[in-house]
């Protein structure tokens, strides 16, 4: 029998996120651009073939977008639009099941109210968290900018809150199918979004404190790996396509140097410090929700355990008004610092955060 379907769901982790999801498809549509914006005009090109220049990035994208470009010309761009639209809804979906199945069990204080299994969420305004998550990252301007206009991000913040998805299924269950979809997909992501091989070591870390010493059996790194292979595989798409098109401009060696070599050009061309101050509102806030604090610090008195306990509590708080303040693009923003670069992931895990924080507070 499946393990995660023998686990108790209520409504909060099986019903909840695909109502997130229908009303966000519901609301895309309606604020849709209705032609093509100069964010979206370099994609769409592509697509439509206005733009004859070979494209030699992204080979997930270009998977996905495939259909599209047998369809008229003058349809094209508003169902370049529609998919858009789609895979927001689709992201905004996985964030609220992602929510829904955060563990409260980080704290002394949530070990205590916490009873349920899993240690999720169960309190009467369990639901509140997912739905404010959603509309954290929903109607943030850059999420709904990219998600109402083909632009090309949203596939790879799908991918990203997938992977998320994963590693929070797998605790629940511990059914091995999510570390399959997780390790094929990883490798996959990489070859459409640069950002993922920054990425790497803090999915590895979490894999490793997820699986325990689990993670370090051969048949596990074996399969992981030549599933994590087979996706970068993806990389030799393209150059593959492009060298039998273009025979006379290089080979496949030569488009593939030219892909890598873009990919590191991105990502040895930010200042650590930017990622560094971006870092401290999405990232720092979901690796402090992997932490299963100790109920004391060594002082045992009344007095030190009501000191330890206000500082949680003011941390937690600290960490759900930053998160939400930064949805609203203050000076240290992604928008605002990043450089031209939308950063959707680290708004993602802001929002993910959000939802984690707020059920603190509940």
């Amino acid at each position: 029998m499946d393990q995660t379907e023998s686990t108790p769901m209520n409504f909060v982790q099986r019903k909840l996120p695909w109502i997130i999801g229908g009303v966000a498809l519901v609301f895309f549509l309606l604020t849709m651009s209705q032609s093509v914006t100069t964010s979206s005009l370099p994609v769409i090109g592509k697509v439509t073939g206005w733009d004859w220049s070979p494209s030699i990035q992204a080979p997930v994208f270009y998977l996905l977008t495939l259909p599209i470009s047998f369809l008229s010309i003058s349809s094209q761009p508003g169902a370049m639009n529609v998919l858009t639209v789609i895979l927001a809804a689709l992201t905004l979906f996985n964030l609220a099941k992602a929510v829904s199945l955060l563990p409260h069990d980080r704290t002394r204080d949530q070990r205590v109210r916490e009873q349920s299994d899993f240690s999720l969420l169960s309190s009467p305004l369990a639901w509140v968290p997912p739905i404010f998550a959603a509309l954290i990252c929903g109607l943030q301007l850059s999420f709904w900018e990219h998600a109402t206009s083909a632009t090309g991000e949203m596939i790879d913040l799908l991918m990203f809150a997938y992977l998320i998805r994963c590693l929070l299924e797998y605790r629940i269950g511990e059914n091995e199918k999510w570390m399959t979809r997780f390790a094929f997909l990883y490798g996959a992501s990489i070859t459409n979004n640069w950002a993922m091989i920054a990425y790497f070591p803090l999915f590895l870390g979490a894999v490793i404190w997820i699986k325990g010493i689990a993670f370090f059996q051969g048949r596990f790194l074996l399969k992981s790996t030549f599933l994590g292979l087979l996706g970068l595989g993806l990389y030799l798409l393209l150059p593959v396509l492009l060298s039998g098109q273009y025979p006379d401009s290089g080979g496949i060696w030569d488009y593939l140097k030219l892909q890598l070599g873009n990919q590191k050009v991105v990502l040895t061309g930010f200042k650590r410090s930017v990622v560094l101050i971006l870092s401290l509102t999405s990232i720092v806030p979901v690796v402090a929700i992997g932490v299963r604090w100790p109920s004391t610090f060594g002082d045992t008195s009344a007095a030190g355990a009501m000191l330890t306990n206000f500082m949680f509590k003011l941390i937690h708080m600290v960490f759900l008004a930053v998160c939400i303040w930064v949805a609203f693009d203050p000076p240290f923003s992604p928008r605002v610092r990043g450089l031209g670069l939308p950063f959707l992931s680290f708004y993602f895990l802001g929002a993910l955060a959000v939802g984690y924080y707020s059920g603190y507070a509940l």
